[in-house]
């Protein structure tokens, strides 16, 4: 398992989760280690996409404006976006439809 830290509660009581995020136009992924359960998806793309290209974004269209984060619905076999604005907590806790598989929560990210 190449996710070292399992979600555990933080001084408050709030879990911090591993997050995987995945860029399946150019077969890549990334886990953020510590993904605090009340921090919007905003605030990590802001770090991850703000300043510098990721090396692997060839065609230089990973901006945070054009970013647009997904999450497969297992049971409808559908996929579901995600509002950069909402919290972790807000898509694990508050949807019906979102599955954590093998205690890590799996995102897609794609461009528009």
């Amino acid at each position: 398992n190449p996710i070292s830290k399992p979600v555990h509660l933080d001084e408050q009581d709030k879990l911090v989760w591993p997050v995987m995020f995945l860029y399946p136009e150019y077969g890549q992924s990334e886990v953020i280690l510590e993904f605090h359960e009340e921090s919007r998806f905003v605030d990590h793309i802001n770090v991850m996409f703000g300043d510098e290209f990721a090396p692997w974004d060839v065609k230089r269209e990973y901006t945070t404006d054009k970013i647009e984060i997904w999450y497969e619905d297992l049971v409808k076999c559908s996929y579901i976006q995600v509002s950069k604005d909402s919290t972790l907590g807000d898509v694990i806790n508050h949807s019906k439809r979102y599955v954590v598989v093998s205690g890590t929560p799996t995102f897609i990210v794609l461009v528009t």
